[in-house]
């Protein structure tokens, strides 16, 4: 071991191929799903959403949004979309979701990016809300308590069969 190099020029290999996925989610627009992407990091299915203004995305699909040609909303609700129902797969700030809904994908805190499930089959539980604060409840049966203003995204993360061994 003498500390000499070898072969010159080799980097990060995989990992440079990584995706850069949207953790954000607040353009407030409506976005159609247009294709399935692997990526060798995740172990949740990710989609390419393209929103109506042109822009686009790499997102992390919940089980119900795994079709191709789904629309989903990503950002703050306006009066004009009360009229519709929250599907799984739309990202909105937690005091939008009813009690006992499954979410994912969720921050930590407001303004932060999805920190919490954000891996294959994950969710956790809204159980309460109060005018400042909600309490979700995690798989591991732990209650953690976070702003309301902290977005999620309705529904469990897709790939559930991910961790099954037979």
């Amino acid at each position: 071991m003498l500390g000499r190099v070898c072969i010159r020029g080799r980097g990060c290999g995989n990992k440079r191929l990584c995706l850069n996925i949207d953790i954000f989610r607040r353009i407030c627009q409506f976005g159609v799903i247009s294709k399935f992407v692997y990526d060798a990091r995740r172990s949740a299915i990710v989609g390419y959403l393209l929103y109506t203004n042109g822009l686009s995305a790499f997102i992390i699909l919940t089980q119900g949004s795994l079709q191709l040609g789904k629309f989903l909303y990503s950002g703050f609700l306006f009066p004009d979309l009360l009229n519709f129902a929250i599907d799984d797969g739309w990202a909105l700030p937690i005091r939008n979701f009813p009690l006992f809904s499954q979410l994912s994908n969720v921050e930590f805190v407001p303004q932060g990016g999805f920190s919490i499930s954000r891996s294959a089959g994950c969710s956790v539980v809204l159980i309460s809300k109060s005018l400042t604060s909600a309490i979700l409840k995690l798989r591991s049966g732990w209650h953690l308590s976070l702003d309301l203003n902290c977005f999620a995204v309705k529904g469990c993360v897709s790939n559930s069969q991910h961790h099954i061994s037979f």
